[in-house]
């Protein structure tokens, strides 16, 4: 026993014996005793010290003593209560058997007539209570007692008991009253409950009997509150197709968010149950979307955390246009949701940020963590002082309360310097959500920010759907944890409630890419980009535009100027990080460009664990263990999607354990597309080659499932990268050996011997055998080619064998086909193969600027991983070469940096060539470092 039953034992001498300890909970533990007076057993709950601290011992005695009288065959009775040291505890009879918690997890789902007769016996219960004017408050299934198969109800007293004024002061005690899974909206965002939130929780009860799972799950409390507040109810007959289509609506009307939307009364409930359990109509029968409201938004935000940390100091004096928004205080009677008030702030921080020149300053991640969700401890010199070191001219307070019915948010607008307040804003109404009020409240501040400023400033945000706004917070959360299919959802679903949020839209398809949905995230950049948009995020939004469209220097450019506007932009350095991890831009080394803009994201966001995802892939190729480790360890912490943890964890065996270390015949036949994308992030640059080999050769072995619509891709981009590891080690024979087995089960992959062919002797006799091939069948200058991609491939072996007439004519039928087309990437092939032309006629001047066109071609990220073309490696290299034979050593240097991109899988088979290149180049440079480097990476290749 724990010190504190073992001081209430020593108390309960000559009443009870306490035997041990049977179950604890998240406000009690439960230990079996003995009364002597009756020779019975019973059970006796002792309070958790740290709720006891909130609550007197007189309140509590109150309530129990109010649950004392309840007297049903369905509620299990109290038979004693008292308090030792000030912590109280209460004795129950002790019933031998399961709670329906322990059923559930035995049995998942129980047969409909056992749920239906247990939540009616429990509703029983409930109507009964109701009529003594007492209010459960925490029904879950560990409080539903089973004796001889039918419901006890217990601990009726001990929510009540904790309610009222104590709750504000529990809440900021990180306990929260009540259980997520079961807790109504109104409940989790501490507004008024009555029996209507009971029934709420009994809607839950008889859906997790029946589906085996209760309606909402998620990682924390606060995200399962969120998605009560803002779901739908999952479809049950979905989860279980015997259950009557009536039963699942009345499920679905006991879950309305709004309590007038519900039943009225526990027996209207169990009434309704009754009667839908007879309905044996299991024909799926179409519904209309539900409608539903937010209720009390307070517990919107329960999950969500702020907009894109800001907050690192500027250089410079302090700034009358830098802004910090603190957490909004939460007085007594208001909300006790514990982060309404950070995202309250959140919002007020978003609509000041861009009114003219303001800038915010988010205070939430800068404070100490002791500090953070309680906003009401923060002293007005903590404030000052922060603010003056992050050189912010000004600061926002605030704080919300109730009167009545109403809800009233007071925002004070502070001088940093001075230390006194300069404006106030206040706004209140009846029955109103918080958010609307804080943003009205900001909008009489605006004045005072920006002279002149007018309510249109904010007009965007004050008009929100609210279920636009939680989608959108809950979004954000999602999306800095890691979990991007769940994240895409929020944006989507905040999109769809107000089709003018683009700040949404651009998440949305960053999330989209993400879960690689690139037409999904077209659409949401489109619903961003037709409307006005605040310069940064106009720049933000057409970088991305250009990301997605594969437009590399274009994306840069852009994203470059929305920093140049908002130096602390994080969400922008994240974007700049994933353009040069997925794209080829006209030049630079990928990994030292990615490393460094995903350290500026962090240094202005050191919370956004998705920015950690390629910083830790990079660490990994460039065997820094030590920071791979690190930047780990909280990447994990946050549960981001398996997916990115399977890639992830891949290249640490390899890179900690070596080849031998990892089952890589297992990780193809359960995680092949982690595996890949592991493989091509180990092969780039050459830098973990043997990883990426074996990993690349276990998925040709054994990913051969035709039905995944991702097998195709898979073996073709693995046939890819092992082949051009293969040549870029100089391992040739081998390299046509796995492309003869992969020709011999998929019958196609022949073309890599006309890429290869040029630049590897060996395998330039299979690359001849093909072309004569080819023109047997299709005629001397391959006219009969269907492929305009095949035919560029024979152009270029062509040009290879000295035949320069048969590769004009091939390049006038390339263009011919692309102008008839219309084809973008034909057009690319003829461009090349002209560029190819040209140089073999000796106009090389001609040549370097028709290649200086072709290398920033458009390579969208849907398909550059696995396209030969996309990433123009051939007109690169020879770009490159011809840059270094002009002797522009620096020119060719950052062309051919290029090649260690991690993205498309063929550069690997120009790796080789390119170091040469890079290799030259350093010399001519004077780099002696440089050249020690590719020297050094060049041996390590053979």
């Amino acid at each position: 026993m724990g010190d504190t039953a073992t001081h209430i034992a020593a108390t309960l001498i000559g009443r009870y014996t306490i035997k041990g300890e049977v179950a604890r909970g998240g406000m009690a533990s439960v230990y079996r005793g003995h009364d002597l007076r009756h020779n019975r057993d019973v059970a006796i709950k002792i309070l958790r010290h740290e709720l006891a601290s909130f609550v007197s011992g007189e309140r509590f005695a109150r309530e129990i003593a109010i649950t004392a009288r309840l007297r049903h065959p369905n509620i299990l009775p109290l038979l004693d209560s008292g308090e030792s040291d000030g912590v109280p505890f209460y004795v129950m009879p002790f019933i031998e058997g399961d709670t329906l918690s322990d059923r559930l997890r035995r049995e998942g789902q129980l047969p409909i007539g056992d749920s239906v007769r247990l939540i009616g016996e429990v509703a029983t219960a409930l109507a009964y209570a109701h009529t003594e004017g007492v209010i459960h408050r925490d029904i879950k299934p560990s409080n539903v007692l089973l004796s001889d198969g039918h419901a006890l109800v217990a601990d009726f007293g001990i929510a009540r008991a904790l309610d009222g004024a104590a709750s504000e002061r529990i809440t900021d005690s990180g306990i929260a009253l009540g259980t997520a899974h079961y807790m109504s909206p109104e409940q989790a965002s501490g507004g008024a409950v009555d029996a209507r939130s009971d029934i709420y929780a009994l809607g839950c009860l008889l859906y997790e009997m029946l589906g085996g799972a209760p309606p909402f799950t998620g990682p924390t409390a606060r995200s399962i509150m969120a998605r009560h507040a803002v779901d739908p109810m999952p479809s049950l007959r979905t989860l279980r197709g015997t259950v009557p289509a009536a039963l699942e609506d009345v499920v679905r009307k006991a879950l309305s968010k709004a309590p007038a939307d519900r039943y009225a009364t526990p027996i209207e409930f169990k009434t309704a149950v009754d009667t839908a359990a007879l309905d044996t109509r299991l024909e799926y029968r179409r519904r209309s979307a539900t409608r539903w409201t937010i209720g009390a938004v307070g517990a919107i935000a329960v999950a969500a955390f702020a907009v894109w940390r800001l907050g690192a100091p500027s250089s410079g004096a302090l700034d009358p246009n830098r802004v910090m928004v603190f957490p909004i205080a939460v007085t007594a009677g208001a909300f006790a949701s514990p982060t309404i008030g950070e995202d309250a702030a959140t919002l007020i921080g978003s609509a000041v940020d861009g009114a003219g020149p303001l800038r915010w300053v988010d205070a939430w991640p800068l404070l100490p963590a002791a500090l953070r969700d309680s906003a009401r401890n923060i002293t007005q010199a903590v404030q000052s002082g922060l603010a003056a070191a992050h050189h912010s001219g000004r600061y926002v307070t605030g704080r919300f309360l109730r009167s009545g019915d109403s809800t009233i948010a007071i925002l004070q607008l502070w001088d940093t310097d001075s230390a006194i307040v300069i404006a106030q804003g206040k706004a209140s109404a009846v029955n109103a959500d918080v958010w609307r009020l804080a943003l009205r409240a900001a909008n009489e501040l605006l004045p005072s920010l920006v002279p002149g400023a007018t309510r249109e400033l904010v007009v965007g945000w004050e008009d929100r759907q609210p279920a636009a706004i939680a989608n959108f917070l809950l979004g954000e959360s999602a999306f800095r944890r890691g979990q991007f299919d769940e994240a895409r959802q929020r944006y989507r679903d905040a999109v769809r409630a107000d089709s003018l949020f683009s700040l949404a839209a651009i998440r949305g398809a960053q999330a989209a890419t993400w879960e690689h949905r690139t037409g999904e995230a077209s659409a949401f950049v489109q619903v961003a980009t037709r409307q006005p948009l605040p310069p940064r995020l106009a720049h933000l939004a057409r970088g991305y535009e250009s990301y997605l469209a594969g437009r590399a220097d274009s994306a840069i450019a852009e994203l470059r100027a929305a920093i140049a506007i908002d130096p602390e932009m994080s969400v922008a350095w994240a974007q700049l990080g994933e353009v040069y991890s997925h794209l080829m831009p006209r030049a630079g080394n990928p990994d030292s460009l990615a490393d460094d803009a995903f350290d500026h994201a962090l240094q202005f966001d050191s919370t956004a664990a998705n920015v950690l995802y390629h910083p830790i892939q990079i660490a990994l190729r460039r065997g820094d263990r030590k920071r791979a480790s690190s930047l780990r360890a909280k990447f994990l912490a946050v549960h981001p999607d398996s997916s990115l943890v399977q890639n992830i964890d891949v290249m640490t065996q390899c890179v900690e354990k070596g080849v031998s270390g990892v089952r890589w015949t297992d990780l193809a036949r359960t995680h092949p597309l982690p595996l890949v994308g592991a493989a091509f992030q180990l092969g780039a640059g050459g830098a973990q080659s043997a990883c990426a080999i074996a990993a690349f050769r276990a998925i040709l072995a054994v990913d051969t499932v035709t039905s995944d619509r991702n097998a195709d891709g898979r073996n073709w981009g693995s046939l890819i990268g092992l082949h051009g590891l293969l040549v870029a080690e100089q391992r040739p024979q081998e390299a046509i050996a796995a492309v003869d087995a992969f020709v011999a089960r998929w019958h196609y992959g022949n073309s890599l011997f006309l890429l290869t062919g040029p630049y590897d002797a060996v395998v330039a006799a299979r690359a001849r055998e093909v072309a004569r091939a080819d023109a047997q069948q299709h005629g001397a200058a391959y006219a009969r080619v269907p492929r305009p991609l095949r035919l560029w491939e024979l152009g270029r072996w062509e040009l290879r064998e000295g035949r320069t007439a048969v590769a004009q004519t091939i390049a006038a039928d390339l263009r011919a086909r692309a102008e008839k087309s219309g084809s973008a990437e034909d057009m690319l092939f003829a461009r090349s193969l002209e560029a190819w032309v040209t140089l073999a006629r000796g106009d090389t001047a001609r040549a370097v600027s028709m290649l200086g066109a072709i290398v920033p071609a458009v390579s969208p990220v849907g398909i550059v991983q696995w396209s030969e073309m996309a990433s123009v490696p051939q007109e690169r290299l020879l770009l490159a070469q011809l840059l270094l034979a002009k002797g522009d050593a620096a020119g060719a240097l950052e062309t051919a940096n290029v090649f260690d991109s991690p993205s498309p899988a063929i550069y690997s088979l120009f790796l080789r060539a390119s170091l040469d290149v890079r290799l030259a180049a350093a010399k001519k440079l004077g780099n002696a470092q440089g050249q020690s480097r590719f020297q050094s990476r060049i041996a390590a290749l053979r």
